[in-house]
Order: C-alpha cells, then sequence, then structure tokens
C-alpha cells in the first residue's frame, strides 16, 4: 500500500466503498464537491486527502510518528494514512460523518475506533501523544480557532509539529464559493458584498475571517510554549502561486489575471508583494512544540 498513486488510491477506494449507499444507510443525502464515484465530475476529497499526505511526507519525517487530524471529514486522509502505515486517529463533530468514515475504515479492514466524534475545542486525549497534529480547510469552520489551537498544541509531544492549512481573508480568493474576494472585507460588510453578487449571506455566516495578523495573535499566548515555523509565506511561493495551481481557481476572471501576470513574467514579483502585504493565498501554519 506504501507505493500508491493518487489515482491508484482513488481507484482502489470506490472499488471498495459504494459511497452512494453508505450515504443512505447513514441518513445523509450527497454533499456538493463529494464524489460518488472514480469518475463523478467534481471537486474529490479523495484527492485533497492524497494532496495533504504527500505534503506532509514530503516535507517531515513521518515514518513511525503518530498523527492527529483534526476535521476528518468521511476519512479519506485518515484511510490513506492508516493504509501507508502511518498511525493515524481522527476527529470529527459531525455524528453521520463518523459513521460513514467507520463504514469506511471496516470495509478496509480497518479499526473502526480510530475516529473520534468530538469537537476539536476539547480533544479526548491526554497531553503529549501525537507526533503531528494536521488538518486541511478546518479552522474556519469552527466554533472557537483559538481555543483548537490551544488543544492542538497541549496534545502535540515535545518538538511535535502542527500542521494547518486554511484560507486567508486578506487575499483576494474566498474558496468557498469560489468568487473573488478583497482584503478589506469583513464579517460585519461581508452580508452586503455576497448580495452583490447574489448570494445568500449564509454561505459564510459560520466561517471564522481568519487573517495572518489575527493566527499571530492567538500563537502568541503561547510563545513560551511554541515556535512558528512558518504561516505560508514559503508555501505560497513554491507551491501555491503556480501555473498549475491557476487551473484550480474556480473563478474565471481571477483566473485570467494570474494568466496575464505569469504571461509577462511578473509572477515572482507579484508573489513577494502579495506575501509583503500578507494578502497571499492560503495561510500554512506550521509550529512546533518545544
Amino acid at each position: 500500500m506504501k507505493d500508491l498513486s493518487k489515482q491508484q488510491f482513488i481507484n482502489l477506494f470506490y472499488n471498495t466503498v459504494d459511497l452512494n449507499y453508505l450515504f443512505k444507510m447513514h441518513g445523509m443525502q450527497k454533499i456538493k464537491g463529494i464524489s460518488i464515484n472514480s469518475i463523478d465530475k467534481g471537486d474529490n476529497f479523495l484527492e485533497k486527502a492524497y494532496d495533504l499526505f504527500e505534503d506532509l511526507q514530503n516535507a517531515f519525517n513521518i515514518e513511525d510518528k503518530s498523527i492527529l487530524e483534526i476535521g476528518s471529514g468521511f476519512g479519506g486522509f485518515l484511510l490513506l494514512s492508516n493504509l501507508r502505515g502511518i498511525k493515524t486517529t481522527g476527529v470529527e463533530p459531525d455524528q453521520k460523518r463518523v459513521l460513514v468514515t467507520r463504514s469506511i475504515l471496516k470495509a478496509f479492514g480497518l479499526n473502526t475506533d480510530l475516529v473520534y466524534c468530538t469537537p476539536a475545542e476539547s480533544l479526548p486525549f491526554n497531553s503529549n501523544s501525537y507526533d503531528f497534529v494536521v488538518s486541511c480547510q478546518v479552522l474556519e469552520h469552527v466554533e472557537d480557532p483559538r481555543k483548537v489551537i490551544y488543544e492542538s498544541i497541549r496534545v502535540l509531544k515535545p518538538n511535535g509539529l502542527i500542521y494547518f492549512i486554511f484560507p486567508n481573508y486578506n487575499s483576494f480568493y474566498e474558496g468557498h464559493i469560489g468568487k473573488a474576494w478583497a482584503p478589506f472585507i469583513n464579517k460585519k460588510n461581508a452580508k452586503y458584498y455576497l448580495k452583490l453578487l447574489g448570494l445568500k449571506e449564509y454561505k459564510l455566516k459560520n466561517i471564522n475571517f481568519l487573517k495572518p495578523k489575527l493566527i499571530e495573535k492567538y500563537l502568541k499566548d503561547y510563545r513560551n510554549e511554541i515556535e512558528i515555523l512558518s504561516l505560508g509565506e514559503k508555501e505560497f511561493v513554491e507551491k501555491y502561486f503556480s501555473r498549475k495551481q491557476i487551473y484550480k481557481v474556480k473563478n474565471k476572471y481571477l483566473a485570467k489575471i494570474l494568466k496575464l501576470i505569469f504571461f509577462i513574467k511578473a509572477d515572482k514579483l507579484m508573489a513577494h508583494l502579495l506575501i509583503w502585504l500578507k494578502w497571499y493565498y492560503p495561510i500554512v501554519m506550521i509550529v512546533k512544540k518545544k
């Protein structure tokens, strides 16, 4: 299982699991952005899980390490990492998603107790339990981001790492609605912008508008316990601000602007300008516990 390519992993999943059946069995409707089968058009959650695992594996030594995933969703990352031999546990507050995940783990012969139904603000684990705490596009959805960060630090072993990826609301893109954004938009005036776009306010009602300075403020409370390795500046230059990523941008006007920037070879200048202004996307928070 250790040499599975992305496509092999996706094919193995859908050859083993009938996701449509599991959704019906656990009383769930099909969710936008979740592919029911390997040929389903759209944003495949398994691809995101694979990319997150590859990012971790390429950046850090995760062999023989323990990982806790915050917001495990339908268990894509949880499944892949355990199939790869990495001891990984997940927490997910949505009971139906936990039930679907347990059914998936069972189908692959894995322990169904690898996922816990609990909010990340109160993790049911002892302090100093995990080598890594990871999440992807989750922190903006939690009830209390500061408390989730605190709990993540608490359960980390000394020299352990937090690896969180989440949107920067100080940037020019909003992934949940797939529209261009602006750094000056805050929670108060966002409803007017959404109305201008013809969108309902509820689409972002429960989203935390996280920005680099706010995250720095949260982390400052624990400065004696941690070392901030990155908030995503390096990762933005090396990975996210690239020609390959342009094709993942849902907003066609923003994509055209990005293509023009690369065409005139102004991408490096633009990348460093966006970092200086803290307008880069996304935030990749990498924190080491002392």
